[in-house]
């Protein structure tokens, strides 16, 4: 709480400033553009009493150990000295005024903290503006946006490193060297080759160079790459002679700079016959015939698609030829395991979809895993997962799902001042889905939201929670489904009514990955087969 944001500019990112009931924040004078959110402030969901009362939740004693009324803290903190009679657990005397959102979403500050703050003049827009050099970085206003006068862009002449009273120099670039191949090496592979280099502080990407020659007449491959690896492919073998490089770049357009790797051009030599490797493919061909094997066609639910069946089988056939063949190259060899794991992944897309009884899930309590095993309970075929002070608030079930089923179930849920929620495709069974991947269904009293924490994350809804009563028991359907092409079909039904029906085909997570429920500490969740 307390901080003063003013005059930045964020460009690209999820949501640039984020405040989770905090209180005192003055915010002005900031652009968001080809962002996915702006500006967002919302309450905390826990209540007065929650907070006065969670063993695990400090506040209360902690100030009360604090010596607020003293002159020091009076002047840094005026307002900690009546903390203890405002209303707290909202978000309090905040500011968030003469925010420019371009190409992205507006200013979005909670209800409940409306009355105790000042959120005016921001604009949001994805109309053309008069930004002094969008393309590079500046989103200076060359003139003032009409009724939008009093908005200050960035001082772009202010940002980066410069020589003043306070720096006599700029900091030189550090040297670097290649790590392999280095000088000299032989038997290097012509495909799959990964060359590699150490970092330079600085640096925003590396100018990779290989030629024929020292003097680079005959150049073989260029890249930019933003790290300290990149893989080469096509070389060509029987004792070639190579040569490469690596420029270090740093684009910063206020101290911009290129600097090559120490030891110069490094030279290496090629094996004199391509070595074959067929370990990927070999486990690639062994998933894909047991699944040709064992997949089951018809019309029934998890049923595969007779016609995928058939293509699949062919790709299957397809890879065998590339692995028995007696004048297979890598190449041959990479594309047969792309062209294997697609046709998994496009196989197991063909799968007719329905809905499927979650309680052999429900009923199994070893399959799932909290932070404390005391957490989930199973009995008269109802889990419920009720996390202790300082417990975790995510229990995962262990076994990686399949993308068919739409799971039906009865839940109860205890959103009182708090939220609960689950996660579908998450990487672990007892991580938050932001720490890591995942969908993820928010419930809370008012609104349900919708998240994909994966490749930057999006918010794909934010609803009014229409659907969901503390202590009822609610029948759900809920479901990620692989959509063929690519993609993924989220469903969320309450009651059978439709809450979420969203196609995330942008970035969308493609492994089947966990299932996951949240309970705020001291709220149960509880879930029963239907």
């Amino acid at each position: 709480s307390g901080y003063e944001i003013y005059q930045n500019t964020f460009y690209n990112v999820a949501t640039p400033i984020f405040i989770h009931g905090g209180h005192d924040f003055n915010i002005y004078d900031n652009t968001v553009a080809d962002s996915l959110n702006s500006v967002t402030l919302i309450k905390i969901s826990k209540t007065r009493y929650d907070i006065d009362n969670d063993a695990g939740f400090f506040l209360l004693p902690n100030y009360l150990n604090m010596p607020v009324n003293s002159e020091p803290w009076r002047q840094r903190y005026p307002h900690l000295a009546n903390l203890i009679n405002e209303p707290y657990e909202l978000p309090l005397r905040n500011v968030i005024e003469r925010t420019l959102s371009y190409k992205s979403q507006d200013v979005s500050v909670a209800e409940q903290a409306l009355p105790f703050g000042r959120f005016e003049n921001n604009y949001a827009t994805s109309d053309a503006l008069p930004f002094r050099d969008a393309a590079a970085g500046d989103f200076s206003l060359t003139e003032a946006i009409p009724g939008f006068e009093d908005f200050k862009s960035t001082d772009y002449s202010s940002v980066g490193l410069r020589l003043d009273e306070n720096r006599s120099k700029m900091p030189n670039v550090p040297a670097f060297r290649l790590i392999y191949p280095r000088n000299g090496t032989l038997n290097v592979a012509g495909n799959k080759l990964r060359l590699s280099w150490q970092p330079v502080v600085g640096a925003t990407k590396y100018r990779v160079t290989i030629a024929g020659d020292r003097a680079f007449y005959g150049v073989a491959e260029q890249r930019e790459v933003s790290g300290t690896t990149m893989l080469v492919n096509g070389l060509a073998y029987g004792g070639r002679r190579y040569y490469w490089k690596v420029e270090a770049l740093g684009t910063s357009r206020f101290r911009p700079f290129v600097t090559a790797n120490a030891e110069g051009v490094a030279g290496f030599t090629t094996a004199m016959t391509e070595i074959l490797d067929k370990t990927a493919l070999a486990a690639a061909l062994d998933q894909a015939e047991q699944l040709a094997k064992n997949a089951v066609t018809g019309e029934n639910v998890g049923d595969y698609s007779a016609d995928g069946k058939v293509k699949f089988e062919q790709i299957v056939a397809d890879a065998r030829e590339a692995r028995d063949g007696k004048t297979a190259s890598q190449n041959g060899i990479d594309e047969a395991v792309a062209a294997l794991e697609a046709g998994i992944a496009n196989f197991e897309a063909s799968r007719k979809s329905g809905n499927v009884s979650m309680k052999p899930l429900i009923t199994n309590p070893v399959g799932w895993k909290a932070d404390n095993a005391n957490f989930i309970r199973v009995a008269d075929d109802i889990l419920t997962f009720l996390p202790a002070a300082n417990g975790g608030v995510v229990a995962g079930y262990q076994e990686v799902l399949p993308s068919y089923p739409i799971w039906t179930f009865q839940a109860k849920f205890d959103l009182t001042a708090n939220w609960q929620g689950f996660g579908m495709r998450a990487a672990d069974p007892t991580s938050v889905g932001w720490s890591t991947t995942s969908y993820m269904i928010i419930l809370k009293e008012d609104v349900i939201e919708l998240h994909r924490f994966y490749l930057g994350g999006k918010t794909f809804e934010v609803i009014p929670n229409e659907f969901i009563r503390t202590g009822e028991w609610h029948g759900i359907e809920l479901g990620t489904v692989d959509l063929d092409g690519g993609g993924v079909h989220i469903i969320f039904k309450v009651d059978g009514k439709t809450v979420f029906d969203v196609e995330d085909t942008d970035g969308y997570i493609p492994d089947y990955g966990l299932l996951t429920i949240y309970a705020s500490t001291g709220r149960a969740i509880m879930l029963a087969g239907e």
